[in-house]
């Protein structure tokens, strides 16, 4: 389980599956690349609730990707695991 302020991913690393759990105090994007910098998975979320979503990564290679929110005054990333 993987904790990045408000933001639980698990699990993490996984084989195809990622759940990600946290509240949008504000209107939240969430985009997902590959360490090439190839988006694979982007989201917008609305202001103002719960969020559970799933991320089905399995037409994708195993290895790292990144998970940013890229409009908060401090970038949120964090790292997810397909293996």
């Amino acid at each position: 389980l993987f904790y990045f302020l408000n933001l639980k991913i698990y699990p993490n690393p996984s084989s195809d599956i990622f759940y990600l759990d946290f509240y949008a105090d504000t209107q939240t994007e969430i985009r997902l690349y590959s360490l090439l910098g190839d988006q694979v998975y982007g989201q917008t979320f609305s202001a103002n609730r719960s969020v559970n979503t799933i991320i089905d990564m399995s037409d994708y290679a195993k290895g790292l990707y990144k998970l940013s929110e890229p409009k908060r005054y401090t970038k949120v990333c964090s790292k997810l695991l397909k293996c």
